[in-house]
Protein backbone atom coordinates (compact mmCIF):
# COMPACT_ATOMS: atom_id res chain seq x y z
CA UNK A 1 0.00 0.00 0.00
CA UNK A 2 2.50 2.51 1.13
CA UNK A 3 4.73 1.88 -2.21
CA UNK A 4 1.57 1.98 -4.48
CA UNK A 5 0.67 5.72 -2.67
CA UNK A 6 3.78 6.70 -3.18
CA UNK A 7 4.09 5.87 -7.23
CA UNK A 8 0.62 8.20 -7.43
CA UNK A 9 1.85 10.59 -5.38
CA UNK A 10 5.10 11.10 -6.78
CA UNK A 11 3.14 11.70 -10.15
CA UNK A 12 1.22 14.77 -8.29
CA UNK A 13 -2.19 12.54 -8.00
CA UNK A 14 -4.38 13.59 -5.06
CA UNK A 15 -6.24 10.32 -4.10
CA UNK A 16 -9.74 11.50 -2.99
CA UNK A 17 -11.79 8.52 -4.70
CA UNK A 18 -10.81 4.99 -5.00
CA UNK A 19 -12.37 2.01 -6.32
CA UNK A 20 -10.99 -1.15 -5.47
CA UNK A 21 -12.57 -4.18 -7.79
CA UNK A 22 -12.37 -7.46 -6.69
CA UNK A 23 -11.71 -6.19 -2.99
CA UNK A 24 -12.58 -9.71 -1.44
CA UNK A 25 -12.12 -8.75 2.85
CA UNK A 26 -11.35 -5.58 2.05
CA UNK A 27 -8.31 -5.61 3.58
CA UNK A 28 -6.41 -3.00 1.27
CA UNK A 29 -8.95 -0.71 1.70
CA UNK A 30 -8.76 -0.98 5.28
CA UNK A 31 -5.11 -0.24 5.28
CA UNK A 32 -5.65 2.35 2.72
CA UNK A 33 -8.38 4.23 5.34
CA UNK A 34 -6.01 3.77 7.92
CA UNK A 35 -3.17 6.21 6.10
CA UNK A 36 -5.96 8.29 4.64
CA UNK A 37 -8.67 8.28 5.93
CA UNK A 38 -10.05 11.60 4.15
CA UNK A 39 -10.37 9.43 0.66
CA UNK A 40 -14.06 7.94 -0.42
CA UNK A 41 -14.01 4.60 -0.39
CA UNK A 42 -16.18 2.27 -2.88
CA UNK A 43 -15.16 -1.76 -3.06
CA UNK A 44 -16.56 -3.86 -6.09
CA UNK A 45 -17.05 -7.71 -5.26
CA UNK A 46 -18.88 -10.03 -6.76
CA UNK A 47 -18.69 -12.50 -3.67
CA UNK A 48 -22.31 -12.14 -1.26
CA UNK A 49 -20.10 -13.59 1.92
CA UNK A 50 -16.79 -11.22 1.04
CA UNK A 51 -19.34 -8.15 0.11
CA UNK A 52 -20.72 -8.80 3.03
CA UNK A 53 -17.05 -8.72 5.38
CA UNK A 54 -16.49 -5.16 3.53
CA UNK A 55 -19.62 -3.69 4.57
CA UNK A 56 -19.20 -5.12 8.33
CA UNK A 57 -15.76 -2.76 7.84
CA UNK A 58 -17.98 0.05 6.75
CA UNK A 59 -17.21 0.09 3.21
CA UNK A 60 -19.67 1.49 0.35
CA UNK A 61 -20.34 -1.89 -1.59
CA UNK A 62 -20.99 -2.35 -5.34
CA UNK A 63 -21.95 -6.27 -5.16
CA UNK A 64 -21.43 -7.69 -8.62
CA UNK A 65 -18.43 -7.98 -11.49
CA UNK A 66 -16.90 -5.38 -11.97
CA UNK A 67 -18.44 -5.44 -16.09
CA UNK A 68 -22.11 -4.98 -14.45
CA UNK A 69 -21.23 -2.08 -12.03
CA UNK A 70 -23.37 1.12 -13.12
CA UNK A 71 -23.27 4.24 -11.69
CA UNK A 72 -19.55 4.93 -11.18
CA UNK A 73 -18.34 5.76 -14.63
CA UNK A 74 -15.44 8.56 -14.56
CA UNK A 75 -15.92 8.73 -10.97
CA UNK A 76 -12.06 7.67 -9.18
CA UNK A 77 -9.08 9.12 -9.33
CA UNK A 78 -7.57 5.47 -8.40
CA UNK A 79 -9.17 2.17 -9.61
CA UNK A 80 -7.61 -0.86 -8.12
CA UNK A 81 -7.32 -4.64 -8.80
CA UNK A 82 -5.32 -7.03 -6.96
CA UNK A 83 -4.73 -10.38 -8.30
CA UNK A 84 -7.91 -10.89 -10.50
CA UNK A 85 -6.50 -10.11 -14.17
CA UNK A 86 -5.28 -13.69 -13.83
CA UNK A 87 -8.50 -15.19 -13.38
CA UNK A 88 -10.34 -13.35 -16.24
CA UNK A 89 -11.83 -14.79 -19.53
CA UNK A 90 -10.93 -11.30 -21.13
CA UNK A 91 -8.45 -9.42 -19.65
CA UNK A 92 -8.80 -6.84 -22.58
CA UNK A 93 -12.65 -6.49 -21.70
CA UNK A 94 -11.89 -6.64 -18.00
CA UNK A 95 -9.54 -3.79 -18.44
CA UNK A 96 -12.08 -1.94 -20.14
CA UNK A 97 -14.67 -2.21 -17.05
CA UNK A 98 -11.80 -0.75 -15.02
CA UNK A 99 -10.87 2.23 -17.34
CA UNK A 100 -14.90 3.25 -16.91
CA UNK A 101 -14.48 3.50 -13.36
CA UNK A 102 -11.40 6.11 -13.63
CA UNK A 103 -12.11 9.62 -13.97
CA UNK A 104 -10.52 11.46 -16.87
CA UNK A 105 -7.19 11.59 -15.69
CA UNK A 106 -7.11 8.99 -13.46
CA UNK A 107 -4.98 5.98 -12.86
CA UNK A 108 -6.08 2.20 -13.51
CA UNK A 109 -3.70 -0.45 -11.63
CA UNK A 110 -3.70 -3.78 -11.66
CA UNK A 111 -1.21 -6.57 -9.71
CA UNK A 112 -1.04 -10.05 -11.51
CA UNK A 113 1.04 -12.41 -12.26
CA UNK A 114 3.63 -12.27 -15.33
CA UNK A 115 4.72 -15.35 -17.47
CA UNK A 116 8.40 -14.02 -17.81
CA UNK A 117 9.05 -14.36 -14.12
CA UNK A 118 11.93 -16.03 -13.00
CA UNK A 119 9.86 -18.94 -10.81
CA UNK A 120 7.68 -19.59 -14.33
CA UNK A 121 10.13 -19.92 -16.25
CA UNK A 122 12.27 -22.24 -14.28
CA UNK A 123 9.11 -24.62 -13.03
CA UNK A 124 6.54 -23.93 -15.80
CA UNK A 125 4.43 -27.20 -15.65
CA UNK A 126 5.42 -28.05 -12.58
CA UNK A 127 4.60 -24.47 -11.41
CA UNK A 128 1.50 -24.50 -8.87
CA UNK A 129 0.58 -21.04 -10.07
CA UNK A 130 -0.21 -22.57 -13.40
CA UNK A 131 -3.25 -24.14 -13.28
CA UNK A 132 -6.25 -23.46 -15.15
CA UNK A 133 -8.91 -22.96 -15.15
CA UNK A 134 -8.26 -21.26 -11.43
CA UNK A 135 -5.37 -19.07 -13.26
CA UNK A 136 -6.02 -18.87 -17.57
CA UNK A 137 -3.90 -15.62 -18.28
CA UNK A 138 -0.20 -15.13 -17.98
CA UNK A 139 0.76 -12.10 -20.34
CA UNK A 140 4.48 -11.19 -20.36
CA UNK A 141 5.75 -7.73 -19.74
CA UNK A 142 5.45 -6.67 -23.80
CA UNK A 143 1.69 -7.95 -23.52
CA UNK A 144 0.67 -5.79 -20.05
CA UNK A 145 2.13 -2.69 -22.27
CA UNK A 146 0.22 -3.68 -25.20
CA UNK A 147 -2.67 -4.67 -23.45
CA UNK A 148 -2.94 -1.33 -21.63
CA UNK A 149 -2.48 0.22 -25.00
CA UNK A 150 -5.15 -1.18 -26.16
CA UNK A 151 -7.37 -0.43 -23.75
CA UNK A 152 -7.00 3.45 -24.41
CA UNK A 153 -4.57 4.00 -21.23
CA UNK A 154 -1.48 6.36 -21.56
CA UNK A 155 1.93 6.63 -19.05
CA UNK A 156 2.19 3.40 -18.51
CA UNK A 157 4.38 1.72 -16.02
CA UNK A 158 5.46 -1.25 -15.24
CA UNK A 159 7.36 -2.71 -11.89
CA UNK A 160 8.18 -6.90 -10.53
CA UNK A 161 8.46 -5.65 -6.80
CA UNK A 162 8.10 -9.28 -6.64
CA UNK A 163 9.97 -11.05 -3.40
CA UNK A 164 9.61 -14.68 -3.85
CA UNK A 165 10.73 -16.30 -6.88
CA UNK A 166 13.94 -17.28 -5.61
CA UNK A 167 12.41 -19.18 -2.43
CA UNK A 168 9.76 -20.59 -4.42
CA UNK A 169 12.43 -22.73 -6.78
CA UNK A 170 14.71 -23.34 -4.02
CA UNK A 171 11.79 -24.62 -2.20
CA UNK A 172 10.52 -27.13 -5.15
CA UNK A 173 13.76 -27.75 -5.89
CA UNK A 174 14.53 -28.89 -2.40
CA UNK A 175 11.75 -31.16 -2.78
CA UNK A 176 12.33 -32.41 -6.25
CA UNK A 177 16.00 -32.80 -6.55
CA UNK A 178 15.87 -33.34 -10.57
CA UNK A 179 14.70 -29.99 -10.75
CA UNK A 180 18.44 -28.55 -10.40
CA UNK A 181 20.72 -31.47 -11.21
CA UNK A 182 22.02 -30.14 -14.75
CA UNK A 183 22.40 -26.78 -13.64
CA UNK A 184 25.29 -26.74 -10.86
CA UNK A 185 25.62 -22.94 -11.50
CA UNK A 186 22.03 -21.88 -10.71
CA UNK A 187 21.87 -24.41 -7.70
CA UNK A 188 25.16 -23.37 -5.95
CA UNK A 189 23.27 -19.49 -6.52
CA UNK A 190 20.14 -20.41 -4.62
CA UNK A 191 21.78 -22.31 -1.98
CA UNK A 192 23.94 -19.30 -0.83
CA UNK A 193 21.70 -16.66 1.20
CA UNK A 194 23.83 -13.38 0.00
CA UNK A 195 23.66 -14.54 -3.57
CA UNK A 196 20.23 -15.34 -3.54
CA UNK A 197 18.93 -12.69 -1.97
CA UNK A 198 20.98 -10.55 -4.19
CA UNK A 199 19.70 -12.49 -7.44
CA UNK A 200 15.95 -11.81 -6.19
CA UNK A 201 16.58 -8.29 -5.35
CA UNK A 202 18.13 -8.12 -9.34
CA UNK A 203 14.54 -10.29 -10.65
CA UNK A 204 12.46 -7.22 -9.22
CA UNK A 205 14.32 -4.01 -10.37
CA UNK A 206 14.77 -5.81 -14.05
CA UNK A 207 11.28 -7.02 -14.62
CA UNK A 208 12.01 -10.52 -14.03
CA UNK A 209 9.67 -10.84 -11.21
CA UNK A 210 6.76 -12.72 -11.82
CA UNK A 211 4.64 -10.42 -9.69
CA UNK A 212 3.54 -7.45 -11.67
CA UNK A 213 2.18 -4.03 -11.21
CA UNK A 214 1.19 -1.97 -14.06
CA UNK A 215 0.19 1.09 -13.89
CA UNK A 216 -1.87 3.44 -16.66
CA UNK A 217 -3.57 6.63 -17.08
CA UNK A 218 -6.94 7.32 -18.44
CA UNK A 219 -6.50 10.15 -20.84
CA UNK A 220 -8.01 13.90 -20.14
CA UNK A 221 -11.11 14.12 -22.47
Amino acid sequence: MVRLSELCFKQGFSINRLIDVGAGYGIFLDEWRKSFPNTSLLAVEPSASLANECRTKGFEIAEDIVENVIGYDDSADLVTCFEVLEHTYSPLNFLFALKKLARPGGLVFISTLGIDGFDLQMLWEKSTQISPPHHINFISINGFKDLFQRAGLVDIKILTPGQLDVDIVRNLARRDASLLSNNRFLYNLLNDDQKSSEFQKFLSENLLSSHVWILGMKPEK
